[in-house]
């Protein structure tokens, strides 16, 4: 669940193409946790059972377990809340140099070395393409 959630978090920041593939300089924690529910909910709707298990990807497990945290209106974050998940996670991430996380404002940065990460070996073609082939994708399928 923590893994979804932070890919969640990339794909709200960098989907772009061009010159970066960084699409926006902030987000707020609870436009996160709208959309951590929205991906969750969009997997369950796409994927059958079945699909999910084939694909390793348990989307109605995982909005089962996200929808069973409390949310806190207070703003607590202890770890029986989704506002405490998604805490925990950004702590992380920002103990690894990749956000900075601005608790007072609820906002989340990336830093320069998630964006450089991201453009030069995530998204750069060739090696996502070295991936594919990793990953057996023929050529005809790309398209």
């Amino acid at each position: 669940m923590a893994q979804f959630a932070i890919l969640v978090l990339l794909l709200e920041f960098y989907d772009g193409q061009g010159s970066s593939s960084k699409t926006r300089d902030f987000i707020r924690v609870g436009e996160l946790q709208n959309s951590i529910a929205a991906k969750l909910e969009e997997g369950v709707a796409k994927y059958s059972e079945d699909e999910q298990s084939q694909q390793g990807m348990a989307f109605a497990a995982m909005k089962q377990i996200y929808d069973s945290l409390r949310s806190d209106e207070k703003g607590r974050r202890q770890k029986t809340t989704k506002e405490g998940f998604v805490h925990n996670i950004l702590r992380f991430l920002e103990d690894q140099g990749l956000i900075d996380y601005i608790e007072h404002d609820e906002m989340i940065k990336t830093t320069r070395k998630l964006d450089n990460f991201m453009d030069w070996n995530l998204l750069n073609k060739n090696n996502f393409y070295r991936v594919q082939r990793i990953l057996g994708v023929k050529q005809d399928e790309q398209n």
